[in-house]
């Protein structure tokens, strides 16, 4: 899966953005790599890494991120 030049390699994270277009939310990218989810509903976005999610923290963090914008899909990264 690829957005605008961004490659990305982790499995979890390609899985977490194709669970979020299909819930309706728009991804984008930014120029330094990462990953930009915005609720079309309340303008709401949130930021992550699109390469890897490092630890299992990270991916914790991510997904309290998605909840403050409104994506309460249950999950596991």
């Amino acid at each position: 899966m690829q957005f605008a030049q961004v490659n990305i390699r982790s499995k979890e994270i390609r899985k977490l953005v194709s669970n979020l277009e299909t819930a309706g939310y728009e991804i984008r990218t930014t120029a330094n790599q990462h990953i930009k989810v915005v609720n079309p509903k309340t303008g709401k976005s949130v930021f992550f890494g699109a390469q890897s999610l490092g630890d299992p923290r990270a991916g914790k963090n991510i997904l309290r991120d998605l909840k403050l914008v409104g994506f309460n899909q249950n999950i596991k990264l």
